[in-house]
Parts: C-alpha cells; sequence; structure tokens
C-alpha cells in the first residue's frame, strides 16, 4: 500500500531528508510541502542551501542520499510540527521520529521512544554522556 512522504531534495537532486508517512491526505501533504517551500527560499543563503519540499507516494520511505548540516537538517523537519510537539521531537535522517516522553525510567531517565517508519516503536534513554541505549520495555517501568 502507498504511502505519503514529505521528501526533501537539493539543488542537485540528492534526498536531504524525508518525513514519517502522512495520512492518505495528500493536500494536506501538499499544503505543508507549499508551507517548507516558502520558508526554505527565505532562509537561503545560496542557491546551494535550497532545499525543495515534494510530496510522493512510496511503498517504503525513500532513502537520505546526501549529508547536511544537521542545523539544515533540524530546519526540514516537519513531522513534529505536524503533531504539535516541536520542542520535545526530532525527525530522524530516514523518517524515524524520536519522541521525549514526560516518562522516566527506574532510574530517573527520562524516556524516548523512537517510531521506525514502518510503525515499529523502540524505547530507550540518554545516559550521562549523551549516548542513547535502547532498552526494553519491561526494564523501563
Amino acid at each position: 500500500m502507498l504511502k505519503i512522504f514529505l521528501v526533501f531534495y537539493t539543488a542537485s537532486g540528492g534526498i536531504a531528508s524525508v518525513s514519517r508517512p502522512f495520512s492518505s491526505d495528500m493536500e494536506y501533504c501538499e499544503g505543508i510541502a507549499k508551507e517548507r517551500n516558502e520558508q526554505n527560499l527565505q532562509d537561503a543563503r545560496s542557491d546551494a542551501h535550497i532545499y525543495v519540499a515534494e510530496c510522493e507516494q512510496h511503498n517504503t520511505p525513500p532513502k537520505v542520499t546526501v549529508r547536511i548540516d544537521p542545523r539544515a537538517r533540524k530546519a526540514l523537519e516537519v513531522s513534529c510540527i505536524a503533531r504539535g510537539y516541536p520542542d520535545q521531537c526530532a525527525d530522524l535522517p530516514n523518517g524515524g521520529l524520536e519522541i521525549l516522553l514526560s516518562s522516566r525510567d527506574k532510574q530517573g531517565h527520562r524516556i524516548v521512544s523512537i517510531t521506525k517508519p514502518d510503525g515499529r516503536i523502540r524505547y530507550g534513554t540518554y545516559d550521562s554522556k549523551g549516548q542513547l541505549r535502547i532498552r526494553r520495555e519491561e526494564d523501563l517501568w
């Protein structure tokens, strides 16, 4: 079954970022793409910094083909904004979504959920060095 993805392309045609799947509403996706394209044009310092958003249908998320600056990637995030919690969530390069939950594990660390593009969810916590440690669900609560 085809899903709708918001795909960001660089000026050279490389894929810089891919959103999580949207609902089957192409019109909604195109509205977000239009807003992001307008903002990307305003933010661009040169032609090399222009990213173009396109709504596309695929069975699986397209693969990111180019590395971009983390600050630029942050500007391309749309899943968190579209879901209404931009301060607690981050889009991962290939369509995954990382959400900082309000729950804490047995040691008092905040729990993070990572939802893969295919719908699988993994849970983890960050250690004192900022490294994400994936945990089994039963070890968290």
